[in-house]
């Protein structure tokens, strides 16, 4: 009877040390789904298009030299397609000039959706090189009606 009983306790060991196995695959319940990541900015750069047809990245233009400015953004995780606003703030704290970009988000690597937006911000023949509005200068990106700008990156304009 003892040789039984020791038996069946070590069965019941054995059962006990397998369970969390077997119920780990099947029957278990399913892991919760990973929540939505948010959408973030994941790169922004400024690029100098000269005359000459050169484009230079940076944040410092000199107004007689540079054509245009462009803004390039790159985001990751977006769901639907969302709205970027790009300003352009004087160094009063005045918004000069606002742009609005749709982005629309594609398949990326490991999972992550991405989309991108493309600024061009006139200097040649605008105010700002008729009136020599040159200082240190910021851009802001906002994503739809978000209350903070996403990213804020300063731009000297010098002569």
């Amino acid at each position: 009877m003892r040789r039984r009983g020791r038996a069946l306790l070590a069965v019941a060991a054995l059962l006990a040390t397998l369970m969390p196995a077997v119920s780990a695959t099947a029957g278990a319940p399913a892991r919760p789904a990973r929540p939505a990541r948010e959408a973030m900015l994941y790169r922004l750069t400024a690029q100098g298009h000269f005359a000459s047809g050169a484009r230079v990245r940076g944040h410092r233009f000199r107004i007689n030299d540079v054509r245009e400015i462009i803004v390039e953004t790159q985001w990751w995780y977006l769901t639907s397609d969302r709205t970027e606003r790009v300003k352009l703030i004087t160094q009063e704290g005045h918004v000069y000039q606002e742009w609005e970009n749709t982005l629309a988000p594609a398949p990326g690597r490991r999972g992550r959706t991405q989309a991108a937006g493309t600024t061009r911000i006139p200097v040649a023949g605008t105010s700002i090189t008729r009136h020599a509005l040159t200082g240190r200068w910021r851009l802001e990106v906002w994503l739809d009606g978000d209350s903070q700008p996403r990213a804020v990156r300063p731009l000297s304009l010098t002569r």
